[in-house]
């Protein structure tokens, strides 16, 4: 039998012993931040040593100085703030009108044919030149289920083709 042991002797409970190992610091995560360093660095030299003048490419400190002064209270933050709400009223109005003339050109063939011109000019636009946001919802119907997917194509193609495909079926 064992023996008890009054708990004025006993030993206080410390819990599990936890080891805590560290792991050694990797460099490797520095790695993305080498090359805009780099960039820094020689950009600095390249102005200090003369090789182009400041007044075409400003000192590294001097730009960074312009761009925190510009956005503190300068017209850079009002100038931004512009930029931002044009951009987002552009993909309003090009979501607004694009996606329910998708659906219509889609789902009509003799409108999509109309307009087949037109299309086919602007797919072979270089992606580069195209307005931003030229990616589209396509809808799949490779399962029983409708899924939405994004892709670099044409919603009117797209929808030209699921109701080829659904009609036939």
């Amino acid at each position: 039998m064992t023996d008890i042991v009054p708990a004025e002797r006993a030993a206080p409970w410390s819990g599990p012993k936890v080891v805590v190992v560290k792991k050694p610091f990797r460099w490797t995560k520095l790695l993305p931040f080498l090359g805009p360093v780099a960039l820094f660095i020689l950009w600095d030299i390249v102005v200090r040593a003369g090789w182009i003048k400041a007044i075409l490419l400003p000192t590294p400190s001097a730009t960074l100085a312009a761009l925190f002064t510009g956005l503190a209270g300068g017209p850079l933050l009002a100038d931004f703030g512009m930029t931002v709400l044009r951009t987002v009223e552009a993909f309003l109005i090009a979501a607004f009108v694009g996606v329910p003339l998708g659906v219509l050109l889609g789902s009509n063939e003799r409108a999509y044919r109309s307009v087949e011109f037109l299309i086919d000019f602007f797919r072979s636009t270089p992606s580069s030149a195209r307005p931003v946001g030229s990616s589209s919802l396509r809808v799949s119907s490779s399962t029983s289920d409708m899924r939405l997917r994004m892709r670099s194509r044409s919603t009117c193609e797209s929808c030209v083709t699921y109701a080829r495909t659904t009609s036939t079926t």
